[in-house]
């Protein structure tokens, strides 16, 4: 068997075993011997398809659950990595889904925790309210010391926050979290369709060759800034660092959608959907409708995906939104729209729309994040000094990599359409 089908085979095996498991969780005594020679025999075909592909399997503790999730997630291609990322039980690479958070896999102290707002008051009066002082990172920022590394539970719920806000990872992409500064992931280049084949007996197997690569993430510099009132600063209370965390969640959030959409691979930016090699393309007949998208719907299941959501702009949202009929009432779109999740965000300029399917997309995120606290900083709308604010800024490293662009359909849309 080639590498596909023994993945297929052994998920065969687990779902076999699976529905042996009663309603409360337990295997009846009857069916006690054949789930385990169930189990076994998947657990080796997981160990075959390691041999074949050089990509590590599950692992031999894994749970039936876990080993149904990540077979039917597409976990050769997407699960597995070299360098460092955070491992989670079963020796995989942590990959975080829309709706997990990273808060769940940091080590948490016992105890109250320091919130943002008491951070920034730490460094802007040296005040940090009986909490230990943050490290100093060294060489970044002024000469007089550098920026604070916010403590890892404080900067995996900013994390948190920014990621729950990101369009991208609503519409489902993944989120790596990076431990230094590059992580290799496994993927398929080629040959995954059509890798099987029926035979003659006696003749011989025509030979399908499936290549295996990889991604690499590289984390690169994304900084943001947000300015404060001197007395929400002074005011530690939860509501004053809510208030505080989330900006910076805000911005971080709306940098990711753009570099994510439209990043240009130009140092230092990563190259987002619309620049990746081999992405799908198409013009919009104006003004932009609801057949633009099922071609773009289509063009993605031609190419043996399936797509989950699109992501456009405000613009093109009003123009679908008052589309009508030859009776001038509103338009119907199609099925495929209606089975679409959609997003509006203005980081997705008027003339471009994307549709894919976005667990392709991957973001490697550094767990480190640094901020700094100034009274004294210039920013655009004038003086921290003269207007009594504080301006923060924060550093987060990050990447964007595709695991496959034919996923991925971005429309052009003609302007004044």
């Amino acid at each position: 068997m080639n590498a596909v089908q023994v993945r297929e085979a052994a998920l065969a095996k687990f779902l076999a075993a699976k529905a042996l498991v009663g309603p409360d969780g337990s295997v009846p005594d009857r069916d006690m011997a054949r789930f385990d020679a169930l189990f076994k025999d998947g657990v080796a075909l997981d160990r075959q398809y390691t041999a074949l592909t050089g990509v590590p399997g599950i692992g031999d503790r894994a749970s039936l659950d876990d080993r149904l999730g990540w077979y039917q997630g597409g976990g050769e291609g997407m699960h597995h990595g070299s360098g460092a990322g955070i491992v989670n039980r079963d020796g995989r690479v942590l990959v975080l889904g829309p709706g997990d958070r990273l808060a769940a896999h940091v080590p948490q102290p016992k105890g109250p925790q320091m919130g943002l707002g008491q951070l920034v008051r730490g460094m802007v009066y040296g005040d940090f309210g009986g909490y230990d002082r943050p490290m100093v990172q060294m060489g970044i920022g002024s000469a007089s010391g550098g920026g604070y590394l916010v403590p890892t539970p404080l900067a995996a719920r900013i994390i948190d926050d920014a990621r729950a806000q990101a369009k991208v990872i609503r519409a489902g992409a993944q989120t790596i979290p990076m431990t230094s500064n590059t992580l290799r992931i496994a993927r398929i280049e080629s040959g995954f369709d059509g890798a099987g084949g029926w035979k003659v007996e006696h003749d011989p197997i025509d030979e399908q060759e499936i290549v295996f690569g990889a991604v690499t993430l590289t984390a690169r510099t994304l900084a943001v800034m947000a300015v404060l009132s001197v007395e929400l600063s002074e005011d530690s209370t939860p509501d004053a660092t809510d208030v505080i965390r989330r900006a910076l969640a805000r911005a971080l959030a709306l940098e990711l959608d753009r570099v994510a959409l439209v990043g240009t691979g130009v140092a230092p930016q990563p190259k987002g959907v619309q620049n990746q090699s081999g992405v799908l393309t198409d013009t919009a007949t104006p003004p932009v409708s609801y057949a633009d998208f099922s071609r773009a719907y289509q063009a993605i299941l031609e190419a043996n995906h399936t797509p989950t959501a699109v992501i456009y702009s405000p613009s093109t949202w009003g123009v679908l939104d008052r589309a009508e009929d030859d009776v001038f009432q509103p338009k119907r779109p199609p099925a495929s729209w209606e089975s679409l999740g959609r997003h509006v965000t203005t980081q997705v300029p008027d003339d471009l729309a994307f549709t894919g399917d976005w667990s392709k997309l991957l973001i490697g995120v550094r767990t480190d994040l640094v901020i700094e606290a100034s009274r004294e900083a210039s920013h655009s709308g004038g003086s921290a000094f003269r207007n009594l604010q504080v301006v923060i800024r924060a550093y987060l490293r990050a990447d964007i990599a595709v695991e496959d662009a034919s996923a991925f359909h971005v429309l052009d849309i003609p302007t004044g359409s």
